[in-house]
């Protein structure tokens, strides 16, 4: 490899002394010893200087202090920044429009004629940002370790010391991952120190200079910016597009928010992004209508509770009558806040004497309410395909108890089947949640979903409404604007944005909110993008 042979020659070493053995660049000098150095790239993380007030400040100063401190001599870690050109950039997004237009001519059916339009008014959005920003810039954080010693085993068995204090560091004060760096990246790192090139042959992403404030490293392998994200608004400080990784969907996300402030366009935009993905398959319950109005039609198959019949005491022939048992139970006893004993004495006693025990005094009474979910013959054949195709399902019309109950069953029947089934990823995005939050089924795909490539997008009013073991296993929080301050102080401690932000949530309008990664270290104010079916309306 010429560039070895360079490095060579430039430190008169002999041949064979410099090998390339990821993630670490090892130099041998005989009996002297052996010098190796580790390579760390870091993931996505994005704070500002801007958001630093002086406690914030400090606490960055001495935690760069204690990595420093914790660093072998000669170690170092650097900021590359690449500039990106403009123009490439803006011919390529411009290329993507024309071929999207071109695929939506060509469309056949109004599935794929919705899906193209919902990309097109994406990559639109994201060329109007394009022409109001300032020149982009992509930059990339790289951790080096260097240590000496006398063999090679010593050397990476003090280098796995070095790089676990220092990972555990990173990612505790800054929400920053570290993973080691590739066969590749050693190269390019090394042509970068020789002056050969710039540290431009990765995959670029962009962001506005004007960002340069922020450290604001980001991962070689990440994919397009046209098809990896699901576009979420853009950022009130800068106009830039919001978008995130479609991984991040089955990390799961809850967004709160008070009436009327945006909730459900934004549940509405989520979908019709996730719609452009073939692989990703949506299942939204829909209690007040609301989202049916916001979506193009033919964007999502809309189903209601004539074209999926419920019946309590019979199941459906896939799941076992144990599966079943739970799934009704844990419905009906949330549902009817009541203890899951008494419901399950209950549907024993439907059981045992037919659906006239509803009509008489005693345990069965306690469902009367819900006659209805008794007394139909099921027809349960779109429910064990509704994780196939893109599922709106509309309740609307219905008693609260009764959607309620019904919701609850469609979830437990789908965190049954979703655990067994292959081929697909789902998005199960539930408006007004607080209905539902609290089904163990819920809870469960949340805590679980993430290994099935399932993700979880419930929103609802308070943040009191949301279960803390669905908070904790949520990645992705969204909050919009109140003036409610014991709101804002469940939003403050809920996420950990720090006090200052208290007043920028009281000061959010309509369409606006704080949107919060988990992992990351810095949050987003942003205005969230108008679904398709609210800008025709």
């Amino acid at each position: 490899m010429k560039i070895i042979e360079r490095i060579k020659s430039s430190l008169g070493l002999v041949s064979g002394d410099l090998r390339i053995e990821p993630p670490d660049l090892v130099t041998l000098f005989g009996e002297k010893g052996v010098i190796v150095s580790r390579i760390l790239v870091c993931d996505s993380v994005d704070y500002s200087v801007r958001d630093f007030n002086e406690s914030s400040a400090r606490k960055y100063v001495e935690t760069f202090a204690s990595i420093l401190d914790k660093l072998p001599v000669n170690s170092e870690v650097r900021i590359v920044k690449d500039e990106v050109d403009l123009k490439w950039f803006a011919r390529r997004l411009v290329n993507e429009i024309l071929n999207t237009r071109v695929k939506l001519e060509g469309s056949q059916d109004e599935h794929s004629r919705v899906k193209h339009r919902v990309k097109l008014e994406v990559l639109s959005k994201l060329y109007e940002a394009l022409l109001k920003g300032e020149p982009f810039t992509s930059t990339v954080l790289l951790v080096k370790i260097r240590v000496f010693a006398r063999s090679v085993e010593e050397a990476r068995s003090l280098l796995e010391y070095h790089e676990s204090a220092v990972s555990r560091v990173f990612k505790t004060y800054y929400g920053l991952t570290l993973r080691r760096a590739s066969k590749s990246e050693l190269v390019r790192i090394l042509r970068l120190d020789l002056n050969l090139e710039a540290f431009n042959n990765i995959q670029p992403v962009v962001s506005e200079s004007r960002r340069l404030g922020f450290i604001h490293p980001f991962p070689p392998e990440k994919k397009s910016v046209f098809t990896d994200g699901v576009f979420l608004g853009v950022d009130l400080r800068d106009n830039r597009p919001v978008q995130i990784p479609v991984e991040q969907l089955y990390k799961h996300m809850v967004v709160i928010g008070p009436t009327g402030r945006g909730k459900t366009a934004l549940l509405a935009s989520l979908i019709e992004s996730a719609s452009v993905f073939d692989e990703l398959k949506t299942l939204s319950i829909d209690f007040k209508g609301d989202l049916a109005k916001y979506l193009p039609q033919g964007l999502t198959r809309v189903l209601t509770p004539e074209d999926v019949v419920v019946n309590l005491a019979h199941k459906p022939r896939w799941l076992s009558d144990a599966d079943w048992r739970m799934i009704v139970v844990d419905s009906l006893s949330t549902s009817l806040n009541t203890d899951p004993g008494r419901v399950l004495e209950a549907l024993e006693l439907v059981e045992g004497s037919g659906i006239t025990a509803l009509l008489h005094r005693g345990e069965g009474s306690v469902l009367l309410p819900l006659f209805e979910l008794f007394n139909r013959p099921p027809r349960y054949e779109l429910l064990e395909s509704i994780h196939k195709e893109n599922v709106l399902l509309q309740l609307q019309g219905r008693s609260i108890l009764f959607q309620n109950v019904y919701a609850g069953i469609v979830i437990g029947v789908l965190r049954n089947g979703l655990s067994r089934r292959e081929g697909f990823s789902n998005l199960l995005v539930i408006d007004e949640a607080w209905r539902v939050s609290r089904l163990r089924s819920l809870v469960e795909l949340v805590k679980e979903g993430r290994s099935w490539r399932v993700g979880v997008v419930i929103a609802t009013q308070n943040p009191g409404d949301v279960p803390r073991e669905i908070l904790e296993n949520a990645s992705n929080l969204v909050f919009f604007g109140s003036l409610d301050a014991d709101y804002v102080e469940k939003v403050v401690k809920s996420t950990g944005v720090g006090a200052e932000y208290a007043q920028r949530i009281m000061k959010l309008g309509i369409g606006e909110a704080l949107y919060v990664n988990t992992e990351e270290a810095a949050p987003v104010l942003l205005r969230v993008k108008t679904p398709m079916g609210l800008n025709s309306s």
